[in-house]
């Protein structure tokens, strides 16, 4: 048995010579070396975020100003191209020294933003006959301009602003007139009389929409229960002689799709959205239906921004009624097809700019009012967020969001201020430093540029 084992240990030692086990050296290749890619991020606004990527990939999203770092590393003497896949809400960024071939860590990508245009709101004071003129500060707080109100017809309603931000549109509901305004370089207005419109007797022009597609603007015929469809000429200037669109009974408010292809207005009396495909020359064609039902007296409407889905306040029944917009433009109703404000009267919708938060004003019988606030998933339901409501002043009659989606702005019509807010990561608010600021008599709708 000894003499087995000991040949058996001289195979296995055999073995493990030939096969290089006796103490021959392995040759071990080392790994490649690879270096970092990244730069720094300059005067881009608070609270907004860039998304980079390199070589066409490794999506990095930074929220800040600073240094950046990829996380994928790229090997000596590869190549690299940082590039911009989303700017931040309101604002332009370029990169330089953004390509190159890397031979040592690289952190020379220079990803600088313009300072944002100066943005100026405009607000309609129902019963002294004026718009409130401001800026917003950095902090989002609203600074009167100088002069701090300009006059209007008598009992100004909807604003708008034209989609080159050079001009503004003011309805006057008792003299039946639209006014043009002009923009001026520190963002205070004055009246162009030559462009002043006046609509047909007993019109009562009460919403004003405009594409941002084309040079179209809309207005609700009120009295007639119209639409009146204008292209927006040289200066501004209206110009009319285009045929009127029925609409349902006591038409209140309407809204284009973000590729300007279809309206939508809400009739409060019969609780129906009219639909129509917006024609090259502005004119209107009724979809097939002309109508769609709705909940009890809609006021507000509105279209996310990516044109997939359309949404109605349903002042007497205190709902959000939720469609999907098909290929024509028609619109089909979603499952569930309503969701509840968590309050009374809703009268206003607003989506933030990415499209993922939409605020409602429950008008609330003219006392202390409410903005409900719903997340929107992929489908187009939305679904309460929490908290689900933030405290208005009496009576809000809309919101408003500004450019970067940091701010929001109430109107309050019956105690005559506007509540400020700041709007988190998240899509809650937050009341401002200074909360509310006064305004004219009966403040009802608000308008930014952009």
């Amino acid at each position: 048995m000894a003499v087995l084992l000991r040949l058996t240990s001289i195979g296995v030692l055999l073995v493990l010579t030939a096969c290089g086990g006796g103490g021959g050296s392995v040759t071990t290749v080392p790994p490649p070396t690879t270096y970092s890619i990244g730069g720094t991020v300059s005067n881009m606004a608070t609270g907004l975020q860039i998304i980079l990527t390199n070589n066409g990939g490794d999506s990095l999203t930074v929220g800040a100003n600073g240094n950046f770092v990829f996380k994928t590393m790229v090997t000596s003497n590869g190549t690299y191209s940082v590039s911009i896949a989303t700017q931040p809400t309101g604002q332009t960024c370029s990169v330089t020294g953004g390509s190159g071939t890397a031979s040592a860590n690289v952190t020379s990508v220079q990803v600088n933003c313009a300072a944002p245009a100066a943005q100026y709101v405009y607000l309609t004071n129902q019963n002294v006959n004026t718009i409130s003129q401001y800026s917003i500060a950095a902090n989002g707080s609203l600074t009167p301009l100088n002069p701090a109100t300009v006059s209007t017809g008598p009992d100004p309603q909807n604003v708008t602003i034209d989609p080159t931000n050079h001009y503004v549109y003011v309805a006057t509901f008792t003299d039946s007139t639209i006014t043009e305004y002009v923009i001026g370089a520190d963002g205070t207005l004055t009246a162009d009389t030559l462009a002043q419109i006046v609509e047909l007797p007993g019109s009562y022009p009460w919403g004003i929409s405009v594409s941002h597609a084309a040079p179209h603007l809309f207005v609700v015929d009120y009295g007639n229960m119209t639409i009146l469809p204008y292209v927006i000429g040289p200066s501004g200037h209206l110009q009319g002689a285009i045929a009127p669109a029925p609409t349902g009974r006591t038409p209140w408010w309407s809204v284009v799709s973000p590729n300007g292809a279809n309206l939508y207005v809400a009739n409060n009396d019969d609780s129906t959205i009219s639909q129509y495909l917006i024609a090259a020359d502005a004119s209107l064609v009724q979809l097939n239906p002309p109508t769609v039902a709705t909940g009890k007296a809609p006021r507000g409407v509105t279209v996310d921004p990516s044109g997939h889905h359309a949404y109605v306040a349903n002042f007497d029944d205190n709902t959000v009624s939720m469609y999907n917009i098909t290929a024509n433009g028609a619109l089909s109703t979603l499952s569930p097809n309503t969701v509840s404000t968590g309050g009374t009267q809703p009268a206003f919708l607003r989506f933030d700019p990415t499209g993922h938060h939409l605020y409602v004003t429950n008008f609330t019988n003219g006392d202390v009012g409410s903005v409900a606030h719903f997340t929107v998933d992929a489908n187009g339901i939305l679904t309460a967020a929490t908290p689900f409501t933030i405290a208005t002043g009496k009576g809000p009659s809309m919101i408003q969001l500004d450019r970067t989606g940091r701010f929001a702005y109430v109107p309050n019509a019956r105690d005559d201020t506007i509540s400020q807010y700041s709007v988190a990561a998240d899509g809650s608010l937050t009341p401002l430093g200074t909360p509310t600021l006064a305004t004219g008599h009966a403040p009802i709708d608000l308008e930014m540029t952009y």
